[in-house]
């Protein structure tokens, strides 16, 4: 997260902590054919926002509705936003912004922000912060220039990285590209949050993909302080 790289690093997860605690708790006809194990998808567009470097690009969901388990109805809003080359803590970098904002019936909306930060000489994780004051640094990385390969096939998967938290949380990313119909495709960004060995809070981010690999809507499903949200919505 939450990861998060899209809502990488436990973005959603940390603004569904706050909404918990300020409620008191805890078609059309068309044949859909599979698309088919190994079948290539550029990830040219989901990178370029995924690593801040096409600035101003987006992924814009404005729209997103869902239920928790107990039942109760969540909505809410996610929007990634590359700001392209910057420089931080004397490093020039890529910056791109992951906002959510989320509402549980019968509470108030409550936002938050994660902020990737990428090497832009390498394309590498430098760091990330998010509105909660928590830092996170990587410990591990994938080998690569990006969060992903530039054309991973349908079946695909990997490590994205591991991520130490000032918070004393570990982050572990991974991905999968998965089948959809029609040519599209599903990339799925999993977060595992874990406090020594003890896992704390998960999120699975499921992109769904046209057959140029560009978003169409997305899926969340959330688990923190005991609490599932699923979430889904069309990007805008």
């Amino acid at each position: 997260m939450r990861r998060r790289v899209a809502s990488v690093i436990a973005g959603l997860i940390f603004v569904i902590s706050l909404s918990l605690a300020g409620c008191g708790g805890g078609g059309g006809g068309t044949v859909a054919t599979p698309t088919p194990t190994g079948t290539a998808v550029s990830m040219a567009t989901i990178n370029g926002v995924f690593l801040g470097t096409s600035a101003g690009a987006s992924f814009n969901f404005p729209s997103l509705v869902g239920s928790d388990l107990q039942g109760r109805a969540w909505s809410g809003s996610f929007q990634e936003v590359a700001d392209g080359v910057t420089t931080f803590e004397t490093q020039t970098v890529t910056k791109v912004r992951s906002l959510t904002t989320l509402k549980l019936a019968g509470g108030s909306p409550v936002s938050g922000v994660s902020t990737q930060y990428f090497l832009a000489a390498s394309g590498n994780f430098y760091k990330v912060v998010d509105s909660s004051g928590t830092i996170y640094v990587p410990a591990f990385r994938n080998s690569g220039v990006s969060p992903f390969p530039s054309t991973p096939k349908v079946g695909d998967f990997g490590t994205i990285g591991v991520f130490t938290g000032s918070d004393g949380t570990t982050v572990t990313l991974t991905w999968a590209l998965n089948a959809g119909f029609n040519g599209g495709s599903i990339l799925a960004i999993s977060s595992v949050v874990t406090t020594g060995t003890v896992v704390t809070a998960t999120e699975v981010d499921s992109y769904q993909l046209d057959a140029a690999g560009v978003p169409t809507s997305i899926s969340i499903i959330a688990t923190v302080s005991g609490t599932t949200v699923t979430l889904s919505g069309n990007r805008n």
